[in-house]
């Protein structure tokens, strides 16, 4: 084999070890610098047509942890809570709210939400006439 040859090899494993050790640091500093935030999100609630909520909050207070560039770019989108009520009878009701509403990315954990649950009043409509 050539001089050439023999140094066009050596240089393509040079970057690809260079690439690697980039990618690494880049992964690490991303990853390693996780922050706390508190966010407000707001509640949304999905009913079935006849229902209406009264008595309900409008918003429920979320502690996350997660790398500062993940949580910039989530927190940059508008969020809400999605509380499914469908299913709930009329009354007094307690729902537990669930993480998976959020919608986290990877990587993003929650540490607290206060409140953890919900107390609301679902009643029917009453059709005008």
């Amino acid at each position: 084999m050539s001089g050439f040859m023999k140094k066009i090899r050596v240089d393509k494993q040079i970057l690809w070890i260079s690439f690697l050790m980039s990618a690494c640091l880049w992964l690490i500093f991303n990853f390693q610098n996780k922050i706390t935030i508190e966010k407000n999100f707001s509640l949304e609630y999905s009913l079935k047509a006849d229902d209406q909520v009264e008595e309900a909050p409008v918003s429920v207070r979320v502690r996350l942890k997660g790398p500062r560039q993940v949580l910039r770019r989530y927190l940059q989108q508008n969020q809400n809570l999605l509380v499914d009520l469908r299913k709930m009878d009329s009354g007094l009701n307690l729902i537990l709210l669930k993480e998976e509403s959020l919608g986290l990315p990877v990587g993003v954990d929650v540490e607290s939400m206060s409140p953890p649950q919900i107390r609301l009043y679902l009643k029917k409509k009453i059709p005008s006439k």
